[in-house]
């Protein structure tokens, strides 16, 4: 019996250290008296990481948490370690296999045995590292962000690869028998409980959708084809601002959710302030172009017949910016467990739309339907953004953003003075008003100074560039 020794060996020193383990208290080596060796160590502190998995939005991070520290365990060193190692891990496991099998002789093992045989010397060749042989989440107890590794009765040296095979393997085999690896019964409300995240947000993100598609249709109730698709170029050209907030989204949505679990709610409202402010930056130059000189931009992306939606053009390029200005509401809320307020927030917007846009439509025509998803957007962003300040205590606005309101006004004011000064041709106008806000409006950035963080985005921009 060995109780409380101090540990000898790299090996057992590394482990000592290897804090995501419990220390062994008592070890008896002896079949006596209980038939078997065993060990006592001491209590880990935290709850069963499987709980974490019923949460949607924190299974990623688990999984990341669970590879780093396996990846911890394959790395030790193994000088001095106790454990034997008598030949590759993969003859160890096979050797009992073949004993089974030739023992009992269970029908249509006999060719998969040989050809995991025949496979073996892939990975015989092996460098031991210490795994463990058993690692998967029902064998861990999560405190925070410290994971603590239990039931170290198979613990050997072998191959790493092996030890990453057998987790993956258990996972797939948790995906096919839930019940065997949670419970009887536990696997159907995990399921529903994942259905209706996904149910819910996907309904949501229709209702979006549909507030920005159902304009042109009820347009066409009322209005002549041409004035449709006149009104729908327009729609095309403020697409733009849907875009620029769908690449933050899909860059910052995965952060949000982790912040969201870590329970970092400082770090959340500055990722809020931060992805809204650059959100702006990007919108704001096209924006004041398109919003000052519309007809200039349909004549040159559309042709002279499309001029005349440039009023449409304009109000839509403002329901764009109002998009961008409010920052990842929508996104916040769906990442954070709101999606249900989302849902609502949603339907009411698309209800706005359609009714102010039918009311509208048959009197002022593309103009009434632009203004009606104009006043829907306002709604349904306005209500989002209140939404998430009462409910998670967050929003995106400080005083980094007057430096964007100055830049916004010097810049408009170069495109209103390019305006009065042009007379060379509607596409080299165009050309002449786009440089000039936007040489106006970066170099005003650039005198006021970047914050910290402008820094850093600015290169990671810079490197998408190339």
């Amino acid at each position: 019996m060995a109780v409380n020794e101090a540990p000898t060996g790299p090996a057992l020193k590394a482990l000592m250290r290897f804090t995501s383990a419990p220390r062994p208290l008592l070890v008896e080596m002896s079949w006596e008296p209980y038939g078997l060796p065993f060990m006592i160590m001491e209590r880990a502190p935290g709850s069963p990481l499987m709980e974490r998995f019923k949460n949607p939005l924190a299974i990623g991070r688990t999984i990341r948490a669970m590879a780093a520290l396996q990846a911890r365990l394959h790395s030790l060193p193994t000088d001095g370690c106790p454990l034997p190692y008598d030949g590759p891990l993969v003859d160890r496991w096979l050797a009992p296999t073949k004993e089974q099998v030739k023992r009992f002789r269970p029908r249509g093992l006999d060719g998969p045995l040989r050809w995991l045989e025949e496979q073996a010397q892939i990975v015989r060749e092996e460098e031991p590292v210490l795994v463990h042989n058993d690692f998967h989440p029902l064998n861990l107890l999560a405190d925070g962000d410290r994971l603590t590794l239990l039931d170290w009765s198979d613990a050997t040296l072998g191959d790493r690869h092996c030890d990453v095979a057998r987790t993956l393997a258990l996972f797939w085999l948790a995906r096919l028998f839930p019940e065997a690896f949670t419970g009887r019964g536990e696997a159907s409300p995990r399921v529903r409980e994942l259905m209706g995240f996904s149910s819910l947000a996907w309904l949501a993100r229709i209702m979006t959708r549909a507030l920005s598609r159902v304009d042109p249709l009820i347009l066409a109730v009322f209005r002549p084809v041409e004035e449709v698709g006149t009104y729908q170029a327009a729609s095309q050209a403020a697409m733009f601002f849907s875009v620029v907030l769908g690449a933050f989204n899909a860059i910052f949505g995965p952060l949000i959710a982790e912040l969201h679990q870590r329970g970092d709610r400082e770090q959340l409202n500055e990722l809020f302030k931060v992805s809204t402010k650059w959100g702006l930056y990007v919108s704001l130059p096209l924006f004041l172009v398109v919003a000052l000189a519309p007809r200039q931009v349909m004549t040159v992306v559309f042709g002279v017949p499309y001029a005349q939606g440039a009023p449409a053009l304009a109000l839509l390029a403002a329901a764009g910016i109002v998009n961008v200005g409010t920052g990842s509401t929508g996104l916040m809320l769906m990442m954070t467990g709101k999606a249900r307020d989302w849902l609502l927030i949603s339907a009411l917007g698309l209800a706005m739309n359609v009714g102010i846009s039918w009311v509208l439509a048959s009197q002022y025509g593309s103009i009434g339907v632009a203004l009606g998803t104009l006043m829907a957007v306002l709604t349904l962003f306005l209500a989002g953004l209140l939404r998430v300040k009462h409910t998670l205590g967050l929003w995106p606005y400080d005083r980094r953003l007057r430096k964007a309101g100055v830049a916004t006004l010097l810049a408009g004011g170069a495109v209103t003075l390019v305006r009065s000064l042009s007379g060379s041709g509607v596409p080299l106008d165009l050309v002449w008003l786009g440089t000039a806000c936007l040489g106006v409006f970066s170099v005003s950035l650039i005198a006021m100074g970047f914050d910290p963080e402008d820094r850093v985005v600015w290169r990671w921009l810079r490197g998408l560039a190339g």
